[in-house]
């Protein structure tokens, strides 16, 4: 478990499902992000780079507008070992459900 309280792969799909619900080219920066989820920089670099891997979503860092930005298609990591492919596997199943999922407005809900 993480500092926070929720495991890496939640962390992980939290963070896909913020970048995947941005409509426009430029997503985040790396500090918006970094306090959103309460990490590090590294931790940040590293869940984009499981998402990456897992072939969910590959962002770049653009510097001149210091944020992120989708760079084409992910593919996903067949070199990996086999633990790590496991990982990748069930971070781009759920992921993919995810996306999936019709948008659902809370206040849809409220009576």
């Amino acid at each position: 478990m993480a500092k926070n309280g929720i495991s890496k792969i939640t962390r992980q799909l939290r963070l896909y499902d913020t970048v995947i619900s941005v409509k426009n080219g430029a997503i985040y920066s790396p500090a918006e992000l970094m306090d959103t989820f309460d990490i590090s920089l590294r931790m940040l670099q590293r869940d984009l780079k499981d998402l990456r891997d897992s072939g969910l979503i590959n962002l770049k860092y653009h510097k001149a507008s210091d944020k992120y930005i989708i760079a084409g298609s992910a593919v996903f990591d067949d070199t990996a070992s086999i633990r790590r492919k496991q990982h990748l596997m069930r971070l781009y199943r759920i992921g993919t459900l995810i996306h999936s999922l019709p948008s659902i407005d809370a206040s849809d809900f409220a009576s």
